[in-house]
Parts: C-alpha cells; structure tokens; sequence
C-alpha cells in the first residue's frame, strides 16, 4: 500500500509538513464551503470559523488514521468511526458555553482516543 508510505513522506521534513499542513488546511476549507452549513453562508465569528476549522481536520485526521489499521470490508468500522466522531462533536458544540471550551474539549478527545488506539 502507498497510502501509509505518502503519509510518512508528509512528515519527514519540515518543508514537507508545511506543505502537507497546507494542503490540509485548503482542503477542510473546501470541505465546509461545500457542505450545507457551508453553503447556507451563515454567519460566523474569527473564533467559531477557526473552531470549526480546526474540529474538522481533526476529525479528518483522526479518520485517516484509523483507515490505515482497518481491514474491515468497505472500511465500515473507520465510517462508524466517524459517525460517532461527529455525533460527539455536534453534542458537545450543543453542550458547550463557548467556543474555546469546545476546541479544548473535542482537542483532548481526539488526543486520547489515538493514544488509546497507539496502546492497542
């Protein structure tokens, strides 16, 4: 598989990470513009733009990762995965007073749940 080997290669120098970081960051961009809350142009603040930003890719992130160690049919346990990622952030940004909190909160989850997964 080359997917792990690109992976490897994004992270293998500074410039290259810079690049990878980039990228990333253009694609969630053009991930929320396309989606329906994109699309309806809501209004939002620097601060809930940027939260919103930053809970997408890592919960991009998070669903890479997770694709790389699956082998169920269809990649159905990484799209559960996710599933369940996006219910948690949906329920915590309903939950939380604020958006710092919020980054905070879904940050050391995503955190915590690789780690776990690194233990395994």
């Amino acid at each position: 598989s080359t997917w792990p080997q690109a992976m490897a290669v994004s992270v293998t120098s500074p410039s290259a990470a810079r690049e990878a970081l980039s990228a990333a960051w253009r694609m969630v961009d053009d991930i929320w513009h396309f989606s329906s809350a994109g699309a309806a142009g809501a209004p939002e603040g620097v601060v809930e733009y940027r939260v919103r930003r930053k809970l997408l890719l890592g919960a991009y992130v998070a669903s890479e990762l997770h694709m790389l160690t699956d082998y169920s049919a269809g990649f159905q346990d990484t799209w559960d995965s996710v599933d369940k990622r996006v219910a948690r952030v949906v329920r915590l940004e309903k939950d939380a007073g604020n958006a710092a909190a919020l980054s905070g909160v879904v940050a050391s989850s995503l955190l915590r749940r690789f780690t776990d997964s690194r233990k395994q």
